[in-house]
């Protein structure tokens, strides 16, 4: 549930394959209404189901938008004006960057303050205008009649960046997310903009990825009907991700595990991990999925990678492997007792 806070919208407009951009500054916040609220709903569930990168504010001293930003945050009363203030002068110093991108074209820029999920944020989301057809009915010609109609797409942002106030104030991890578009030139612009630096690598990416898997409920194995067992999951997920060449989009192994394209995403934002919609995959980091099968002299170990990596198993000096296990241990003493 949203709990809408401040609304403003701006508006640049620039037409792609131009270098003349102009700005419509609006004069005060919106109010808070239903309408606005279902607004920001649409926004925030949009921005949640698309491609989102992790970063943090690039510190430079000629970052304005952080500077902005900062500023605003930083004041003990943040009235509607000073929410405002920001804004304008962002959404200028936006036109005036946007000129220099021939490829860029214009849109809405709508600023949010509000709080999703006990976190606080300040989203930046900005849409464009789409043609659709809309039925009238005429009661006198007793027919439907079909005319044209201009409606802001909130289905499909053209960009975005999210501010998690609560982590930014406490200098925790990403606080600054942002989305991912293919085209390098009209992206980095946004990026530059909001000053957004430091992505996360596709190694850490992968081990969050680790960390996650571990922690879900674990998926149906439509062989059994019954839950898969955590290391034959691995291995599936594992040769999933290779047939996608090693590309981790976590909305596609949503679907094609758990038949839910959000159960990934959803654990990820409950849970506060700090990974992307979609990622490389680390070919080394990926190894800790899978499984070690290990028999000699009667003796047989069978465990994840990521034990070794976590140090709960571990080659010892000379002839020793350790095993840190409280279970294990737990278990041997039991059977020795029973015999």
């Amino acid at each position: 549930m949203i709990n809408l806070t401040k609304l403003a919208i701006h508006e640049i407009v620039k037409e792609s394959q131009t270098n003349e951009a102009t700005a419509f500054i609006t004069n005060g916040c919106l109010a808070i209404n239903d309408m606005n609220r279902a607004l920001v709903e649409k926004l925030n569930d949009s921005y949640k189901s698309d491609k989102i990168v992790y970063a943090i504010f690039d510190t430079g001293d000629d970052k304005y938008f952080r500077t902005q930003f900062v500023q605003y945050n930083s004041a003990t009363d943040k009235a509607d004006s000073l929410f405002l203030t920001f804004t304008k002068n962002v959404t200028e110093n936006l036109k005036n960057q946007i000129r220099h991108v021939t490829l860029a074209k214009g849109g809405f820029l709508v600023f949010v303050e509000y709080t999703h999920d006990g976190h606080n944020y300040i989203g930046v989301f900005i849409v464009r205008d789409t043609k659709g057809v809309v039925f009238n009915k005429d009661l006198t010609a007793h027919n439907v009649q079909v005319s044209s109609v201009t409606y802001m797409n909130t289905d499909k942002l053209v960009l975005a960046c999210r501010i998690n106030l609560n982590k930014f104030a406490a200098n925790d991890g990403k606080y600054l997310t942002f989305l991912r578009r293919g085209q390098a030139e009209v992206s980095d612009y946004f990026t530059n903009w909001i000053a957004a630096a430091q992505p996360e690598s596709s190694k850490e990416f992968t081990e969050h990825l680790y960390n996650m898997v571990n922690g879900m409920t674990l998926p149906i194995n439509p062989e059994t009907s019954q839950p898969y067992e955590l290391n034959l999951y691995r291995q599936k997920l594992v040769s999933y991700i290779k047939e996608k060449n090693k590309v981790v989009d976590l909305h596609d192994l949503g679907r094609h595990f758990y038949n839910n394209d959000s159960e990934f995403v959803d654990y990820r934002d409950q849970h506060g991990i700090e990974i992307d919609n979609e990622f490389k995959a680390d070919n080394s980091t990926l190894k800790k999925f899978n499984l070690i099968d290990l028999k000699t002299r009667g003796i047989q170990l069978k465990f994840s990678r990521g034990l070794l990596s976590s140090g709960e198993i571990a080659i010892g000096t000379g002839k020793q492997v350790i095993i840190r296990s409280q279970e294990l241990q737990d278990a041997l003493k039991s059977e020795m007792n029973s015999q």
